[in-house]
């Protein structure tokens, strides 16, 4: 569950409730102010990878589906890297790995996390959700 606290108070209970994230507005921003003086570069090509104009690199979840010729094969198999498309981490009922090894096999239900050029990536969802 995903929810939104508008003071520290919220926060707090939210978070007791079971709540798996909470965002709040002013912590956010104020996290965003640190990334960009702490690391100014690492925020910098996030913030580009992130938006949905970028021409040159995104990251994209990307669902597998049941039927899809990627189950049962390893990340390493699918031969992702040889079309510019890294698995950054892949998300499933068990929580999130970082970063995938190449011999994990890609499960249904599987969320993986890409990198790469933007119709790249799309091909890959494509094949992911046959």
């Amino acid at each position: 569950m995903i929810a939104r606290a508008t003071t520290n108070e919220t926060f707090d209970r939210l978070t007791v409730a079971g709540t798996t994230r909470v965002f709040s507005a002013h912590a956010a921003d104020a996290q965003h102010m640190a990334a960009y003086v702490l690391k100014p570069n690492v925020a910098w090509a996030l913030s580009g990878l992130l938006d949905e104009k970028s021409k040159d690199m995104s990251i994209e979840e990307v669902a597998i589906a049941p039927g899809s010729s990627y189950v049962g094969r390893s990340i390493g198999e699918v031969g992702l890297r040889q079309h510019r498309v890294e698995v950054l981490a892949i998300g499933s009922d068990g929580g999130q790995q970082f970063p995938p090894a190449r011999d994990d096999e890609i499960q249904p239900h599987d969320v993986p996390v890409t990198n790469g050029p933007p119709p790249n990536v799309r091909t890959f969802a494509g094949q992911a959700g046959e």
